[in-house]
């Protein structure tokens, strides 16, 4: 495979497909890739198997450090909002960090609180 590959997978990974129309985005890159390199359809589609596997071999090699990597952009983000004076985005974020913590809400306590049941039993006769 040519650097044309790295460029498709570059391509590919920045595009962040959504939508119902990605399968028509990855055809066209596909067509494109082909085309660039002037190779089959056939070995466009091979090389697209094969940036899929790269990918999720560093997705898989990349999970352990990736919570971390996370919290540490939410923090940079957070401070960032700060500095600008956007209280709500700020604090939205600052909510979905304290939920990936473990920090529960105060709703959340009350529906997980012991519900207490207390029974009285008749009085036993002698």
């Amino acid at each position: 495979m040519g650097s044309g590959t790295l460029t498709l997978l570059l391509k590919l990974a920045r595009s962040g497909f959504t939508g119902g129309s990605w399968r028509v985005c990855l055809r066209q890159l596909v067509l494109d890739h082909v085309e660039r390199e002037g190779i089959s359809e056939k070995t466009g589609w091979s090389d697209w198997k094969t940036v899929q596997q790269w990918t999720d071999a560093d997705f898989e090699s990349e999970r352990a450090t990736l919570v971390s990597r996370l919290a540490g952009m939410r923090m940079r983000a957070i401070n960032q909002a700060l500095r600008k004076g956007q209280l709500q985005s700020a604090a939205q974020m600052m909510d979905a960090l304290g939920r990936v913590v473990g920090e529960a809400a105060p709703e959340q306590l009350a529906i997980s609180a012991p519900d207490l049941k207390i029974s009285i039993e008749p009085k036993a006769e002698d």
